[in-house]
């Protein structure tokens, strides 16, 4: 029965994986947005990407919020936006104030966590090596020193 719980998790990891992976590779055409309710009260939750760099926050609505998606394409919202160009999609950053708080992250990071999420998660045994734990050392290093070459 835990083999099969270990699989559910490794492909619904997997299925994540290529799911953002796709949102990467759409954000180049497309700008895609999804809005909704928030946990706190007066609060709107949305996660948007364009130009391969997801945007998760949320800002206070002006009326109660209900579930939206939407997409449109990236010149007609670079365009309304008049962007400067600048290539904030390899970037980290965030923000915070008293109405709303900001996460963007380039896309191909969740990706890449997922990924190695469900390999870690077939891969998982019941002994712990010095080998799995300089791979994971490794592994974790990597994506830190990514975070701060970027």
């Amino acid at each position: 029965m835990l083999t099969y719980l270990r699989y559910a998790l490794a492909t619904f990891c997997f299925a994540a994986s290529v799911a953002c992976l796709a949102l990467w590779w759409r954000s180049f055409s497309y700008s895609e947005s999804v809005s909704g309710p928030s946990v706190f009260q007066g609060e709107m939750l949305y996660l948007h990407a364009l130009r391969g760099n997801g945007t998760l926050g949320t800002q206070v609505a002006a009326r109660t919020p209900v579930w939206k998606y939407g997409s449109r394409p990236r010149a007609e919202v670079e365009s309304a936006d008049s962007a400067d160009g600048d290539e904030n999609g390899r970037r980290f950053g965030a923000v915070w104030n008293d109405t709303a708080w900001f996460v963007n992250f380039p896309v191909l990071y969740p990706a890449l966590v997922f990924a190695l999420a469900g390999l870690g998660v077939l891969r998982f045994r019941r002994q712990f090596s010095i080998r799995s734990a300089m791979i994971t050392t490794t592994v974790v290093a990597t994506l830190v020193g990514m975070t701060v070459i970027l």
